[in-house]
């Protein structure tokens, strides 16, 4: 209100005023004022937030007040600070008042009326900063004293005047308010508003933390948070609790006929909102014996006993959080809808949003429990299905309603950082296809695009239709050209002011003149040639990254060679082959290279479709054999080099090592550390990969265009077809597509039944982490008389053998010395004998395939069709419905490599997540690995999305992951 009246105000003054000019611009900068104290605000929260000395009470009453346990910090001098600047403001504006209302009866021509209306409303709005700046600050508790012998508390608030008021009163006297004026506590019918984290006595803010509306301190929460993280199962080793999923179905009837009639039969777009409710139940109903297939199924599918999790596995834990999630909107709807101040709207919005997605979820479980992999396979891609079979299941998932996945509830199956971020990208998307085919001029462009990411963000439900649109027409170079805003000049700074400070960040470009050697094992020099496919030799560049510079690197003077580092990191970064830079993964790289403490090569990769197949590979083993060669300029000694790459980067560094393999180099890297990585770059649907129907980062049509982008380019329709065909003679004659559970894991025997049934297998339990919940509603859950007898919390999730990471494991020294112990000791250490997998960006690969900002379109004119798509996709499948990308090449797919190939691979290392559409892919390459007795670490992540590596900087659970990935580079590095 304050901000518009300025305007109104300073406009309206510069044109009636032009002959008085300095009064002109007097009133200009006072009229503009608010402006100031956002300055005032920067510099005064720079300052101590603990220092009580500030406060304008004189030592000895401080003294006689008591101990001081409650302190708002810089916060209070803030408050003080603006409202004695905006007081004195406004006396300064109301002194110039007369000289105004003189002055515009004088020199204005209006009605006498109309000059008086216009002049009252401007004194009207120089009176409005004081009094809202009291309204919203004068009950916010500056500090608290408390006097232990007399058992009394002080606090100290401002009144209008920025003039201390202390109010004193008895714990007893305390009682909460609930009210919607910025007030929590009432004291002698004075409300005041208290933060908990402002309390600087614990044994204080234990007895208050009822009366705020909490139950557990924020330290406590803090360090329960942080004590400890999972390295297999999940990333924190949290509660988990077990609800009977038919008493939970029960709960959910019982708690919405509770409601009053008229808010059963609130109307949402003409449909009533007991209509939603009652379809949601009944296809719970429908959906039983279904589920129980999938549930009785999926525990075969585990990497092994201990390490479980898989597709299937992940499509019933997001039916289950579906479920909780609309219980608990009921149960939030229950608490207030009895409340003077209850409005039924956005809560009734929120669950029937919820229901929708569940009727939705229920087709989907349907559908999946009809192609289950026959009993005796545990095979996760589904390449024993009949062509035609295919088509119809791909062609029944195309059909469903996906638009509800991204409306109120838009990543409601991820954690709540990560949700609101993607409430955020959400709208910035659909906002952005607006303009897709908008004016180019700028006031017609601008305008718009405030205009509708206002509209969606109060209307989520328009927003999930565009998006929808986007994903099921799989508007590839709209999604490119969205993504390719991370390269915008504004946003490629960001990186830059974030994280901390190297030494050195600088992009090199290695020229493309000689050709490069190694060493092979029985002595002989193998070439590498410079990378040339499509486009020809060019240079190739690559970002250095080091938090010193070491002696040597990047042409420091070399003293002493011995003083270089011990460690490299070579990296390559995601983007789904077609999109992003080393530029646009900078945020986490900087924090690698400050915690490892030594040198990081992160490699600038050609990008599809201008550069599809084998140009990156090319490029990644050239910038391999060229660090090797140049180690001295990178200050390394050339002792122990790691590949990381996540998503489409995590494939690039697999296939060379393979390459490096097939070429017989004698050195290879001492560990490879994929994260969240395509490991089968084929037409090939799995249970996870089904997940993209519904995940708001990589969906379904865009990832597919992806792969077929990064293998085929941009060819032309007979191009395309001739080399399918090709493909299909090479995958008969050569290396096949195997099908049965016998052909996947060679010789390892099937689990029978009874070793594998675990607690999560029982189809009629829902098993979650207790930490995705407030404590308040599974005190619910655990004590309503439905769901008490089947509930059950236990003290930490089942980790069988695999390791347990504790947080302050992750923090070890930095990698300047020599490395001890071996890595097979190490492997076997951390993770008891385990082996587990290799997983990177797969998921990664997806989403930033929308991050391409090529204009080179990889599908024909008719590309935009998500079913003609598929079905071009699919010409090439053979009998066993292996798909166009099955030609048996291990440097395209990793998963199609052979046991001897893949058992001179270095120590892996696989990250992936649960919730992530290619979670099989690592799931099956770590069954390869332990096949081929590759010793191999297996991670899954709970509760984050593909690509969790940058979201590092707005959501702590992603920040402690990229922790996670970056301890696995830690055990290579610091073992021998």
């Amino acid at each position: 209100l304050e901000t518009m009246a300025v305007i109104a105000n300073a406009v309206f003054v510069s044109r009636r005023f032009k002959s008085i000019r300095v009064m002109n611009i007097w009133y200009i900068a006072l009229k503009f004022r608010p402006a100031l104290p956002i300055y005032y605000m920067n510099a005064m929260l720079k300052t101590s937030c603990l220092n009580s000395n500030k406060y304008p009470v004189n030592k000895g009453e401080r003294e006689s007040l008591g101990k001081l346990v409650y302190s708002s910090g810089s916060m209070g001098n803030l408050i003080r600070g603006v409202k004695l600047f905006s007081l004195l403001t406004t006396t300064i504006a109301f002194g110039m008042q007369p000289m105004i209302w003189h002055d515009m009866f004088v020199h204005d021509d209006r009605s006498a009326l109309l000059t008086t209306l216009t002049l009252s409303f401007l004194s009207f709005s120089v009176m409005c900063s004081p009094l809202l700046l009291n309204l919203l600050t004068k009950r916010y508790v500056i500090c608290m004293y408390h006097d232990e012998k007399q058992h009394l508390f002080s606090v100290m608030t401002y009144n209008i005047f920025a003039w201390p008021r202390i109010i004193q009163f008895k714990f007893e006297d305390i009682k909460a308010f609930d009210s919607p004026i910025l007030a929590n506590l009432l004291v002698d019918s004075y409300p005041l508003l208290m933060i908990s984290t402002n309390f600087t006595d614990e044994y204080v803010l234990e007895k208050f933390l009822p009366l705020l509306g909490e139950e557990e301190t924020p330290k406590r929460k803090a360090l329960s948070f942080m004590k400890t993280m999972k390295a297999n199962v999940g990333l924190w080793n949290s509660k988990k609790f077990s609800v009977s999923r038919d008493s939970v179905c029960s709960l959910i009837e019982k708690l919405f006929y509770e409601f009053p009639v008229h808010l059963r039969n609130y109307s949402i777009e003409g449909v009533s909102f007991e209509k939603h409710i009652c379809g949601a139940i009944n296809s719970l109903q429908e959906v039983k014996s279904s589920l129980h297939t999938i549930c009785m199924a999926m525990c075969r599918f585990d990497y092994d006993i201990s390490i479980v999790g898989n597709g299937y596995r992940s499509i019933v834990t997001v039916f289950d959080l579906c479920l909780i999630g609309l219980l608990r909107s009921l149960f939030k709807i229950s608490k207030i809808s009895h409340r003077r101040w209850f409005r039924a709207s956005r809560p009734v919005k929120e669950v029937v949003a919820y229901a929708e997605i569940l009727r939705v979820l229920c087709q989907a479980v349907d559908l999946v429990s009809k192609y289950l992999p026959k009993p005796n396979s545990q095979c996760l891609f589904l390449t024993n299905v009949d062509a035609d079979d295919l088509d119809r299941l791909m062609s029944s998932f195309e059909q469903l309603d996906q638009s509800n996945f991204y409306g109120r509830q838009i990543g409601f199956q991820f954690c709540s950082s990560v949700s609101n971020v993607f409430h955020v990208i959400g709208t910035a998307l659909a906002s952005y296809s607006t303009l897709w085919n908008h004016s180019n001029v700028w006031y017609r462009r601008y305008p718009s695009i405030v205009y509708s990411c206002c509209r969606f963000l109060v209307n989520p439900e328009n927003r999930s239709k565009h998006i929808a649109k986007i994903f099921r027409h799989s508007d590839l170079e709209l999604c490119r050209s969205f993504w390719s805003l991370l390269e915008s000049p504004i946003l490629r700074t960001l990186p830059s002011v974030v994280g901390p400070k190297l030494a050195v960040n600088e992009l090199y470009c290695i020229q493309p003149t000689d050709m490069l050697s190694l060493q092979t094992k029985n002595g002989t020099m193998v070439n590498i040639p410079v990378p040339s496919a499509f486009s020809g030799p060019r240079h190739l560049c690559v970002r250095i990254l080091s938090l010193h510079r070491w002696p040597g690197l990047m042409g420091e003077k070399l003293k002493d060679r011995s003083s270089r580092s011990n460690f490299l990191v070579l990296h390559c970064h995601g983007g789904g082959f077609i999109a992003t830079s080393t530029k646009t993964h900078e945020t986490y790289l900087k924090f690698w290279a400050a915690e490892l403490n030594c040198p990081i090569v992160s490699v600038d990769y050609s990008l599809a479709p201008e550069n599809p197949y084998p140009r990156a590979l090319e490029e990644a083993l050239y910038a391999y054999a060229w660090c090797l060669t140049h180690a001295d300029f990178l200050g390394w000694t050339g002792e122990y080099l790691c590949f990381a790459g996540e998503s489409a980067g995590g494939l690039l560094l697999t296939s060379t090592c393979l390459k490096l393999i097939q070429l017989d180099v004698a050195r290879l890297p001492d560990k490879l550390v994929a994260i969240y990585t395509p490991f089968l770059v084929e037409f090939a649907p799995s249970a996870s990969r089904l997940l993209s129907l519904l995940d708001p980062l990589i969906p379904w049509g865009i990832m597919y265009r992806c792969l077929y982008a990064y293998k085929f380019g941009a060819l032309t329709d007979d191009q395309r077809f001739a080399e399918v065909r090709e493909g299909r003679k090479v995958s008969k004659s050569g290396i096949e597509m195997k099908t049965s559970a016998e052909e996947c894991l060679g010789e390892e025997k099937i689990l029978p039944d009874r070793e594998i049934e675990t607690e999560m297998s029982d189809s009629k339990y829902i098993r979650l982490s207790a930490e995705l919940f407030d404590r308040e509603f599974i005190k619910f859950l655990s004590m309503h008389e439905l769901t008490e007898p089947s509930f059950h919390c236990s003290p930490e999730s089942r980790l069988g053998k695999s390791a347990e990471i504790q947080r302050d494991q992750i923090e070890e020294p930095n990698l300047s010395k020599s490395r001890c112990g071996s890595v097979t000791d190490n492997l076997v250490e951390v993770c008891s004998t385990v082996s587990d997998i290799f997983v990177e960006n797969v998921s990664r690969i997806l989403k930033d395939s929308t991050n391409v900002s090529s204009t080179v379109d990889c599908s024909s004119s008719n590309g935009n069709d998500p079913v003609l798509n598929r079905k071009r996709l699919q010409t090439s499948t053979n009998d066993s419905g292996s798909g166009i990308f099955a030609d048996g090449d291990p440097l395209l797919s990793p998963w199609l490599a052979t046991d001897e190939l893949l058992r001179n691979l270095p120590p892996t290392s696989v990250v992936a997540c649960h919730l992530d559409p290619l979670l099989d892919d690592s799931i099956s390459f770590c069954k390869k690995l332990r096949q081929a007795n590759v010793p191999h670490t297996l991670d899954l992540i709970e509760s984050l999305p593909h690509g969790f590596m940058n979201l590092m900087s707005f959501s702590k659970e992603c920040r402690l992951a990229t922790q996670l990935c970056l301890r696995r580079i830690k055990e290579t590095l610091i073992s021998e």
